[in-house]
């Protein structure tokens, strides 16, 4: 078995937790709002220890998430500059050429790195949120749920919001052990946390299709099906409008080797 490293390093006078395995290219890997690596390490849409085998696999806390501090700038939160955050995370860590990836938020900072920084060479979108034209609508669901945070019982509140969503979905192995210890985990940071993930994902977009499609750099997609926050119909959009040199729509836990798979057969080489 392939053991992780855990370090710091501050950009940007913040502290990013990293945890690192494997040994080859460069795969950074940003996790979905309100997840962290701890959340993953129950449940991912990749195999880590797989792809360890093939590259080094860096993993990034973001700020406010997990158990990193609470960043109480709700701009740092903005996708745009959290990005700028990685590409000189990577600068200081690699210097080099990298692969990124994400899942739902992870994703969209994703895209944001591979426009700002020369030295992406591939991006793997997983799971990419509300974007572009549904994009004001989603923004008006987080300030619906940021005035409701300032109630008293906002910590059950979440609770509550977090168990009415399935993660993962049952066709990818939904159990109650696994939604209560990733519920558990999703609660950890204080509660100020939240309201500050929310606004900065309210200043958040995915970046322009030219500005994707300027990069040249490949891309895989994924997908997947009946999750409001994470519709089917951006996933066809995203696939009609970006050209991803492989697409898959997970629909039963054997796609979860699928992906991995893909990732190293486009990004292995």
């Amino acid at each position: 078995m392939i053991m992780a490293k855990e370090s710091c390093l501050e950009i940007n006078h913040y502290p990013y937790r990293i945890i690192e395995m494997g040994t080859g290219c460069p795969f950074v890997w940003l996790h979905g709002m309100f997840h962290s690596p701890a959340v993953e390490d129950i449940f991912s849409v990749l195999d880590f220890g797989r792809l360890s085998s093939f590259f080094r696999i860096i993993r990034v806390e973001l700020p406010s998430h997990g158990i990193s501090p609470v960043s109480e700038n709700e701009e740092r939160m903005a996708w745009p500059n959290l990005a700028e955050d990685i590409k000189q995370l990577m600068s200081q860590i690699h210097g080099g050429e990298y692969i990124i990836g994400g899942f739902s938020q992870g994703a969209g900072i994703a895209a944001h790195t591979s426009i700002r920084d020369t030295m992406v060479r591939g991006m793997v979108l997983t799971m990419l949120p509300k974007v572009w034209q549904l994009r004001d609508s989603q923004r008006k669901t987080y300030r619906k749920l940021i005035r409701t945070l300032d109630s008293p019982s906002n910590f059950e509140m979440l609770n509550r919001l977090f168990r009415m969503i399935k993660y993962p979905p049952d066709y990818l192995g939904w159990s109650e052990e696994m939604s209560e210890n990733i519920i558990r985990l999703m609660l950890l940071p204080q509660q100020h946390a939240f309201p500050l993930i929310l606004k900065g994902a309210i200043l958040s977009d995915f970046p322009e299709e030219a500005e994707i499609l300027g990069t040249g750099i490949p891309i895989v997609l994924a997908g997947w099906e009946d999750d409001m926050n994470h519709p089917a119909i951006i996933y066809s959009e995203i696939e009609s409008k970006l050209n991803p040199v492989y697409s898959l729509l997970l629909r039963q836990k054997s796609d979860v080797d699928k992906l991995s798979s893909a990732i190293i057969e486009y990004f292995c080489k």
